[in-house]
Order: C-alpha cells, then sequence, then structure tokens
C-alpha cells in the first residue's frame, strides 16, 4: 500500500478515537510533557545518543522558510536537544545538516550502542513523488559527518518500511511494514543479522500482530517488545502501547499498559532510559491533536522499599495444656477442654482457629457417671491478633504465564491507616492496587515486595513501610 508524502506527514495516524473505558490497575507513575518538548510542533520517537535526545519532528528548520512538501505539508526532520544538567536541556537543533529535507522527510532515527551507526526513515527515492513509499536507511558517522547512507536490502517502492529499532546488541532490527502476506495491515517484523547480511524479514505473528496496525516497536535485551496497536484487545484509544515477551523463541500474548500510559487518545513509543523500566518516554497526543513527547517516571517515595521486612505467615493454631494438672484418667474423672462450643475430653489439644478473635477458654472437670460439671478447673481470655506487618498473600510457586494473585488485604499495622499499595513484583512492574493479578514470563525467583503509605500534606508526615516475600517461577 502506498501511502504518499502527506499520509506520512502524519505517521499513519489510523487511530480511532472512540474507545471502550476499561477498568486497569493504576501504575504508580507520573507522565509529564517532556521539558524539551514544544507545543507548537508534532514530535515522536525520542531516543538517547551520548547524554542526548534525538528526535523527529516538524519543527521549522528556520523562522522565515517553513520547509514543505510539494503538497504543502511540513516536512518532518531529525533533531537533537543536548543534556545542560539540573533537568534544562538546549534548544532543539537540526541533528545533522547531510540529513535533512526541505521538501522531503526524515526520522525516526535510532543508533547502535556505540552510537556510530543510525537507521532512520526516509521517503523511497525509487516510489513515484505522487504516492510515495517510506523506507529504511543506514549509514555511519566519520569525519565529523554521516556517510555511507544506503538503503535497506528489502525495501520495496511499493511497500512501507517504517520505525527501525535496532537491538542493543546490534543482531535484530524490528520494524513495521505493510508488506504483502502479513497479518493485518501494517505488521511488525525482525530481521537477524547473519555475519555481513540481514535475514529475511520475520512476520512477530499473530501472537502479536492484529488485523489492524501494529507500530513503533521498541526491544531490550531481556526480551520484552513494547509497540502500539489500533487493533488489540484490549484498547481504551485510538494506538495504545502493548508489551510481549520474547520466551524460547516464542512471543506471549500482548499485556495492554494501564494508565497513565494509555489515555483515550494515540500513545507510542515506549522508550526506558534505565534498565529498571522505572522512567523514559512516549510520544502521544494526550494533551492536543499534536504530538508531543512526554517523560515518565515512578511516582514513589525513594525510600519506599528500604528496610522491607520478610513477611511471616500468621498462625492461628495453639496447643491448650494446664500445667500441675492431676493424673485422674484411672478415676470417674475426666478433663473436658471447651474451645469456641467444641469439647475435647483430654488433657492436652490441638487447635486452629479459622482467624483473629477474641476467645473464652474452659478447662473443666467432668463426672463421668452424671456427665455434669464437677468444677471449672481455669478459664482463659485468648485474643488472636494477626502479626504487626505487610502482609503479601501469594503463593509460593507458580508457573512460567500462569496467572498469580498477590493480595495486601492481610496487611495488619496498629496505628496506620493505609491510603495506598505500591507492588513491585520482582519483574520491572509496578502497580498501585490492594490487589494484584501478574504473570511472569521466564522461570526464577522473583523478590515481591509491598510497600504502603498513608497521605499527609507534609511530605515528612507520610508514614510508610514494606514487607517482601519470594516467589518460585518454574518452567511449564
Amino acid at each position: 500500500m502506498k501511502i504518499g508524502k502527506e499520509t506520512y506527514y502524519l505517521i499513519i495516524v489510523l487511530a480511532l478515537m472512540a474507545g471502550t473505558a476499561l477498568h486497569a490497575q493504576e501504575q504508580p507513575f507520573k507522565v509529564e510533557r517532556a521539558a524539551f518538548s514544544d507545543r507548537s510542533f508534532n514530535e515522536y520517537a525520542p531516543v538517547l545518543l551520548n547524554g542526548n535526545i534525538v528526535f523527529r519532528s516538524d519543527k521549522r528548520l528556520n523562522v522565515r522558510t517553513k520547509n514543505a512538501d510539494e503538497r504543502g505539508k511540513t516536512s518532518m526532520n531529525i533533531f537533537i536537544t543536548r543534556d545542560q544538567g539540573e533537568g534544562n536541556w538546549s534548544e532543539p537543533q537540526l541533528f545533522a545538516n547531510e540529513l535533512q529535507g526541505v521538501k522531503d522527510h526524515y526520522g525516526p532515527a535510532v543508533f547502535n550502542d556505540r552510537g556510530n551507526r543510525i537507521w532512520f526513515n526516509k521517503i523511497n527515492e525509487e516510489s513515484p513523488e505522487d504516492d510515495a513509499t517510506i523506507g529504511i536507511f543506514s549509514g555511519g558517522f566519520s569525519g565529523g559527518e554521516w556517510t555511507g547512507i544506503q538503503p535497506f536490502q528489502y525495501n520495496d517502492p511499493d511497500y512501507n518500511f517504517m520505525h527501525p529499532f535496532l537491538s542493543e546488541d546490534g543482531r535484530m532490527l524490528f520494524f513495521s511494514s505493510d508488506m504483502q502476506g502479513g497479518v493485518g495491515r501494517f505488521d511488525l517484523y525482525v530481521c537477524y543479522l547473519r555475519g555481513s547480511l540481514w535475514s529475511e524479514p520475520v512476520n512477530l505473528g499473530p501472537n502479536i500482530n492484529s488485523s489492524r496496525n501494529e507500530i513503533y516497536p521498541v526491544y531490550y535485551p531481556d526480551g520484552r517488545l513494547y509497540f502500539s496497536s489500533n487493533g488489540l484487545d484490549p484498547n481504551i484509544g485510538g494506538f495504545d502501547l502493548y508489551f510481549s515477551v520474547r520466551n524460547v523463541g516464542e512471543w506471549t500474548a500482548p499485556v495492554h499498559l494501564s494508565p497513565p500510559f494509555n489515555t483515550r487518545r494515540n500513545d507510542a513509543w515506549f522508550y526506558v532510559t534505565d534498565t529498571s523500566y522505572s522512567q523514559g518516554y512516549i510520544h502521544s497526543d494526550r494533551e492536543a491533536r499534536i504530538y508531543n513527547i512526554f517523560e515518565f517516571s515512578l511516582d514513589i517515595p525513594e525510600d519506599l522499599y528500604v528496610n522491607c521486612k520478610l513477611v511471616e505467615q500468621n498462625s492461628y493454631c495453639f496447643t491448650f495444656y494446664e500445667a500441675g494438672t492431676m493424673d485422674i484418667d484411672t478415676t470417674q474423672f475426666r478433663y473436658e477442654w471447651v474451645v469456641e462450643d467444641k469439647k475435647f475430653r483430654q488433657k492436652t489439644v490441638d487447635y486452629c482457629f479459622e482467624g483473629v478473635g477474641n476467645f473464652s477458654i474452659a478447662l473443666n472437670v467432668i463426672d463421668l457417671l452424671s456427665g455434669e460439671v464437677l468444677f471449672n478447673q481455669a478459664t482463659y481470655e485468648l485474643d488472636i491478633e494477626d502479626i504487626e506487618q505487610v502482609y503479601i498473600g501469594a503463593p509460593d510457586t507458580v508457573l512460567v504465564n500462569e496467572p498469580v494473585q498477590f493480595s495486601g488485604k492481610g496487611t495488619f499495622l496498629k496505628d496506620f491507616t493505609i491510603d495506598r499499595y505500591i507492588w513491585n513484583t520482582g519483574d520491572y512492574n509496578w502497580v498501585a492496587d490492594t490487589t494484584v493479578e501478574h504473570r511472569y514470563y521466564r522461570p526464577g525467583t522473583y523478590t515481591v515486595k509491598l510497600g504502603v503509605m498513608n497521605s499527609a500534606e507534609k511530605q515528612e508526615e507520610i508514614q510508610k513501610t514494606c514487607g517482601f516475600k519470594r516467589i518460585v517461577v518454574l518452567p511449564r
């Protein structure tokens, strides 16, 4: 399918704005427009390069000249903003003079781990101007400029090859394409580096690709692939963010990201800037009908998970016995314990209560001939409380890709009103809710942490504490 230059301006915004409201568990992140983002221009797909940010935008190249293609649509180019410290960024500038188009379109762009090779999109020169397609191109940095620009070996003037993303080791190239033989309109593909050549594109299959559009793949070394789709279910907006995990050569069913990552508008490009998936960037039109870059970060106190205590199992089982009782088994008398209206004619009783509460326990001496209580030997008031701790209700062992329920409802803290339950599931997932359903996609031992806190007007008045439990995940 050819899309034409004017369609490229919006990077295939095929989203439908209507969506069905879905209940999703809150993720404890804040999402704010990035400090370098400009409400006046469309911005997409930021990446890190030597501590700076490179992104694609329709920002004007200069104030006097409007950069536009032959149909009057503002051209896209690659820009860079430089880190000036303390959260400040320089005014975005054109990334490279040799990679620009006043009447053409460039970007988005990604780089290898050394930052000396680039992969980017631009108009496929072999396609007709009035019915252009997009191709992937690459080049190297030498002598202070990007040189040796070559088209991707599988570019085809009849189809679009969009949104390249290179794996950290440089051996996998992901992209979106409408080439023939796909599952939907735009599917996600990957090519593997074999020596100096790329393998033929491999469609990621129906586990990921829908009958509609999957775009903007971002792949991480632990096997996670983030992408955007307007054809998967559930969906709350136009294009929503999802991730899948590559495990033993297979892709798991996509996981839909909860708010605040997904909105009723279009959201894409989940790009993290740390190894714990706790901060990074997306691009979205959530604030207006223009795409801007948003920064996300984990919104919890830094010390929430400091000094977590291992969760202990609450026990409601007791052994009742009375020191100093006489041996009366050879007489017509017997000892009888009364626990929750249950009677036990024995000197020692093992008994389990169903839970916490206040209970009266009696030890009587019974006349076997009359069946009556001869006298009361002892009476006790037993007050059972849970251990004062953050409690994690969960199985000790689960299987890969098996849904597991975590619950913090058993938490017992005196003089502490809990307003937020914040889970760290041990695999770079955070959820703010009392109970959580989660899946693990790789075998191993995971440390699940539950932090709880209350609300307070002053930061120093916030109470917080946490507990942890280890979960063993077994392969199927």
